[in-house]
């Protein structure tokens, strides 16, 4: 619980810093706009850089929404089987619902998750958007995978041949 009350902490910092970098982004444009003279076009200039740094903004924040919400998905639809298998175990069948919430709350999540990638990249570049998406998708798996589900790193590997 404090886990996901501290993701959502960190999910609205992101939303308050996409907000931010979009109204930046909407004066300079309406700026951009009255600027026509070569005078003006010093101040616009500088507007073109502050528009570029919110945009960049823009592209780091949704992407590492949209990885939370991807990250949590995950979490959230092997966390429904895992306590629907263990409560089955140890009760019996009134445990069963849970991992039909567990995938419900899975597709919640992605479908966000979604909706905020599809955001930044509207806004920014989308090959930044999704690198930062997939970064923050694989930390927000394996973190939630070690502390929420008490999951081990594995200690040793063994290469395999593959038989020709």
């Amino acid at each position: 619980l404090g886990l996901l009350c501290g993701l959502g902490g960190v999910f609205a910092l992101l939303e308050l810093q996409i907000r931010r970098a979009c109204s930046a982004l909407a004066r300079d444009r309406d700026h951009r706009n009255v600027a026509a003279g070569a005078e003006e076009l010093a101040e616009a200039s500088a507007a073109a850089a502050t528009a570029a740094a919110a945009a960049r903004r823009v592209e780091l924040a949704a992407g590492a929404q949209a990885g939370l919400l991807f990250g949590l998905s995950s979490a959230a639809a092997r966390t429904g089987l895992l306590l629907s298998q263990l409560l089955v175990a140890e009760y019996g069948a009134p445990a069963r619902g849970l991992a039909p919430l567990g995938i419900a709350a899975s597709v919640g999540f992605s479908a966000s998750g979604i909706f905020a990638q599809n955001r930044g990249m509207k806004e920014g570049r989308a090959i930044v958007v999704c690198t930062y998406a997939a970064m923050v998708t694989i930390a927000t798996g394996v973190l939630t995978g070690l502390l929420a589900l008490n999951e081990q790193v594995p200690r040793r590997h063994r290469l395999r041949s593959v038989p020709p």
